[in-house]
């Protein structure tokens, strides 16, 4: 890894997008994720999208993700697009997350692209939801693209997808395409919807693409919750032209909840993609 960094920053002076994947990188330690500071000297100042997958790389803990953090802050200080895949990277703690949020949001505050994948990673909690919140509120008013994906099973609750929602709506309001993944989120539940969908569409009414996947979250137990969710997309949202609705293995969605849901969405009529996913 030393060497692909080595190459970039000595011989690559043109590059403007870069991106690696280390999936399912099962030796790669913590000092082995400075693999970009081989010429501390060296600033590769015109890449603007990086991309950094470590999917199911389960060795990676949060002392390396700090140092990968410092370590691309320095590296690349005129980013636009930041894109980071931590899904089913075990180890990862709040910790991470709020440090990774912290640098970023301080490094680049007119970044118009942050995509955060930490899906799978069962030691992410609302405490770091709220971190996040905070900054993006704070700090990276620029986003005009936002996708955040968690899984942590019982540790992400109702609690913390309001905050999280009501911080995007009060300090985004440039962003028109906005994607957020709660799955097997199991503590979630129909106020998580409500809230969610309030906080969004009431404050972003610029959206233009919104991604919603909830999949495996079984919390979702009266009719009137869907209906709600969507009656708060329908009638705020009047500029959506693709929407997505992930409701994938929730065991508790029956018929009635679909129609409701439906039913709350044939307001829309800018839409000019929909899918909605109730796949068991």
């Amino acid at each position: 890894m030393r060497k692909l960094a080595h190459l970039v920053n000595t011989r690559l002076h043109n590059l403007e997008k870069l991106g690696f994947t280390f999936y399912r990188a099962q030796n790669i330690t913590n000092d082995g994720l400075a693999f970009f500071n081989e010429n501390k000297h060296v600033q590769s100042r015109k890449v603007k999208d990086l991309l950094l997958n470590f999917r199911l790389s389960t060795t990676v803990a949060d002392a390396g993700l700090e140092v990968l953090t410092s370590d691309i802050t320095q590296r690349f200080p005129n980013l636009e697009n930041l894109a980071l895949n931590f899904s089913a990277c075990e180890n990862l703690t709040d910790q991470s997350l709020t440090t990774l949020s912290q640098r970023v949001s301080a490094t680049w505050p007119n970044l118009k692209q942050l995509t955060l994948n930490f899906d799978e990673c069962p030691n992410i909690s609302d405490a770091a939801l709220t971190s996040i919140g905070q900054d993006l509120r704070e700090h990276l008013r620029s986003l005009t693209k936002l996708e955040l994906a968690f899984g942590s099973y019982e540790s992400i609750t109702d609690a913390g997808v309001q905050r999280l929602t009501a911080q995007i709506g009060e300090g985004l309001p440039h962003l028109v395409n906005l994607g957020l993944t709660f799955y097997g989120c199991l503590a979630l539940t129909n106020d998580a919807l409500v809230s969610l969908s309030s906080n969004i569409s009431q404050k972003l009414k610029g959206l233009e693409q919104l991604k919603l996947d909830f999949s495996a979250c079984n919390g979702f137990r009266e009719d009137q919750g869907l209906a709600a969710f969507g009656r708060n997309i329908s009638e705020n949202l009047t500029n959506l032209k693709q929407l997505h609705l992930i409701f994938s293995f929730c065991e508790d969605i029956n018929t009635e909840g679909v129609k409701a849901l439906g039913s709350s969405l044939l307001n829309l009529h800018s839409l000019e993609e929909l899918t909605l996913d109730f796949f068991e």
